[in-house]
């Protein structure tokens, strides 16, 4: 069957007519002078390579002969051939319109539409769809040609001139020989493929790569020019047909020009048609089952973001899962500057401390905002979601095993109804989380801050979550909670907990954390199966107001006879807003100096997952009228955290500076006044016994802060306290 290519002066027809047996071309003049009509046969493929020259893009347009090229003469053409003629008809379009028109060129804008309007009328002609092939191809090379980015490295090298680069030539780009796109065409014909299709070699090339290997001088243009960052051709649809075509390399090309002074670098990767990778960009590390997972959550709440994979796995590059393409490092470290990072994620729960440190490492340098999925230990059920998602925190620098959860331990959640005071906190809204996904009939979550409330409210999208706007010093407002949504696990984590404020404002220490404990104690009915107070390290021999009113509530909450009550005492959290890394976070982004107390200050530090995962697990145990305490390991000093900081953000040389104990500080925490420390069924959970209050004792001490508590001396107060808890 014979070949009829319309455009005789491009040189693609050139390569056409060598390749293609029985072609025969006309020009823009034949179709002007009806000069063609007796040369068509009654069967014939049709390519059409007419458009208006890209090497005068740059110069003054003849806007004339622009609209001829482009529209006229393609629709005189069409207006005097019998349209059921046609075998086959390949329309060349350019790659141009996938970069959905971002040049800012005008020039090169106008060409990109009239593409795109080329396409659709010859999509809108009264041919069958499957006889139509629309060809987006990309940049082409070959010995005449003479506008490409090619071909002026090519004469810049050659007369020792220098080439101006746009962007740092960083944008990637596609190139293909001319010879080859004709092969391809050929193969098109044959086949019974129809529809647009991209046609380049598949693999990408940095313009300053390119430059450099071939020893160009080059100068940087300081104006920024918007276009597409990176333009690779997708030959997904065509990959049978092009599998056996030894395409001619653009390395061998400019050997063959005697310019290559070093091995050309090639990035092998595919993407969609319509990727805008000019646009912000999401990174996901790990495209297995968590990746993939919180892929489709990315896609459910916006379908139009910009989603990349990064894999090591070399099996799963150059393939796409949902349209989103996988990447390897190497390429990706070579294209990121060109995706706009606002977020970098570590999708690999089973990720041990060795690899998870060696990946954090080798990715810091690419975004400032980096999150990371929690070891599999940590998650309680295999719906892996974006919430699951926290910072890199300085947890994943020391070498600690994660807990493991026993699900056994967790089972008497399901299908209950629980309350969390201090919902919307720090270890609230961890906990609240963690119980939604433990199948809770409904979870009630309960706090004063509306904010934080409404901000939680975004972050949990479970339907069985409830939010309340409430106090716990309003008893009575508690106790219609707990009746109207029958309570039946309390877990009571509200509370005022920052050392040095407290240490100003030790009243309201009291009527939040001591009287507010009460509260709560005494709004609980008898359809509350257990109650869990949620304390903290600084209660073992406090020295401060925060300590001294987390341990006057532990006392209230052991001696409590009503409902089985349980305590649970651990150290500081990494994640919890105010913790000392957001301290020192917020210190470096206001570039002032890292202060520490004191050299020799330690503390104890678990991620705010492990220990709500553990908090958990408490109420199934037996504590024997005990206090719980968790594994937490060895305490670290605060300094050592400071120094892996320094070094995570390469700012090793950073001042640090050291102050003195605050008023109520200790050097060092305890999680136990008890030497003795007996196990549970869980390993990371223990149990200690502490000496007992008389409960006259108590009741006199609570009566009397209740009368005096705001006319009281801080001295009085303190002297009174002390007294008490010695006896």
């Amino acid at each position: 069957m014979k070949t009829l290519i319309v455009g005789q002066r491009s040189n693609l027809t050139k390569y056409l007519d060598k390749v293609i047996q029985s072609t025969f071309i006309i020009s823009s003049q034949d179709i002007l002078n009806n000069n063609f009509k007796r040369k068509i046969p009654k069967k014939f493929n049709l390519i059409i390579n007419l458009f208006y020259p890209s090497s005068k893009l740059d110069k003054d347009i003849d806007y004339k002969l622009f609209f001829d090229l482009n529209f006229f003469y393609l629709n005189k053409f069409f207006s005097q051939i019998n349209k059921d003629n046609i075998n086959k008809i390949i329309y060349t379009s350019s790659s141009s319109i996938n970069s959905n028109f971002l040049n800012h060129k005008k020039h090169k804008n106008l060409y990109s539409i009239s593409k795109l309007l080329a396409e659709n009328y010859i999509q809108n002609i009264n041919i069958s769809e499957k006889k139509v092939i629309i060809a987006r191809v990309y940049n082409m090379f070959d010995e005449n040609e003479s506008f490409s980015v090619i071909s002026k490295i090519i004469n810049a090298n050659k007369n020792k001139k220098i080439l101006k680069l746009n962007n740092k030539g960083e944008a990637i780009r596609d190139f293909i020989h001319s010879g080859d796109v004709a092969k391809i065409y050929k193969k098109l014909l044959k086949s019974k493929f129809s529809g647009t299709v991209d046609i380049g070699s598949g693999n990408g090339y940095r313009i300053i790569d390119i430059v450099k290997s071939t020893n160009t001088k080059f100068r940087l243009n300081k104006e920024k020019i918007i276009e597409q960052n990176i333009s690779v051709a997708n030959l997904t649809k065509i990959k049978n047909l092009t599998k056996n075509i030894s395409f001619y390399s653009l390395e061998s090309f400019l050997k063959k020009k005697k310019i290559l002074v070093s091995k050309l670098n090639k990035l092998n990767f595919n993407f969609p048609n319509d990727y805008q990778t000019s646009h912000n960009s999401i990174i996901i590390y790990g495209a297995g089952y968590s990746g993939k997972k919180l892929c489709d959550e990315f896609l459910k709440k916006n379908n139009n973001l910009n989603l990349y994979f990064v894999d090591d796995e070399e099996k799963k590059v150059g393939k796409f899962y949902k349209k989103v393409p996988i990447i390897n490092f190497n390429n990706f470290q070579k294209i990121h500057k060109l995706l706009n990072i606002t977020n970098l994620i570590i999708a690999i729960p089973s990720l041990n401390y060795d690899l998870r440190k060696e990946i954090i490492s080798k990715i810091s340098n690419f975004s400032k905002n980096i999150s990371i999925l929690p070891p599999k230990e940590e998650i309680i059920n295999k719906t892996i979601s974006i919430n699951d998602l926290r910072n890199i925190s300085f947890r994943d620098f020391f070498d600690r095993n994660t807990s493991k959860i026993n699900k056994k331990l967790i089972s008497y959640l399901y299908n209950k109804n629980i309350l969390i005071t201090g919902g919307a906190g720090s270890i609230g809204s961890e906990l609240a989380y963690q119980i939604c996904n433990a199948g809770s009939k409904k979870v009630i979550i309960y706090d004063n801050n509306e904010t934080e409330l409404f901000r939680t409210s975004q972050n949990i999208t479970n339907k069985n979550a409830k939010y309340v706007l409430g106090d716990i010093n309003d008893k009575e407002y508690l106790k219609k909670i707990i009746k109207k949504n029958k309570i039946q696990h309390v877990f009571h984590a509200a509370a005022y907990k920052h050392l040095n404020i407290l240490e100003n404002n030790f009243e309201n220490a009291i009527k939040n954390n001591l009287f507010g404990t009460l509260n709560v104690l005494n709004s609980l009915n008898d359809n509350v199966k257990s109650f869990v107070l949620i304390s903290t390290d600084k209660a073992v021999k406090p020295k401060s107001h925060l300590g001294i009113s987390k341990r006057l509530a532990e006392i209230i909450t052991q001696n409590w006879k009503k409902n089985r009550t349980s305590i649970v005492r651990f150290g500081n959290v990494f994640g919890s807003r105010g913790s000392v890394l957001e301290v020192f976070f917020n210190q470096i982004h206001k570039n002032i100096p890292l202060t520490i107390t004191n050299k020799s200050v330690s503390r104890y530090f678990m991620s705010i997952k492990e220990a709500c995962n553990l908090v958990l697990q408490t109420n199934s145990l037996d504590n024997k009228n005990g206090i719980f305490i968790l594994d937490m390991g060895k305490p670290i000093k605060i300094l050592e955290i400071a120094k892996n900081l320094l070094k995570f953000l390469n700012l090793e040389n950073y001042p640090i500076h050291f102050t003195k104990l605050n008023k109520g500080e200790k050097i060092s925490e305890s999680l136990s006044l008890s030497k003795t420390i007996f196990k549970t069924k869980h390993k990371d959970i223990f149990f200690v016994r502490e000496k007992n209050y008389n409960i006259q004792n108590i009741a006199k001490l609570i009566s009397y802060l209740e009368k005096n508590i705001n006319s009281i001396s801080i001295k009085k107060f303190d002297q009174k306290i002390s007294n008490f808890l010695k006896n």
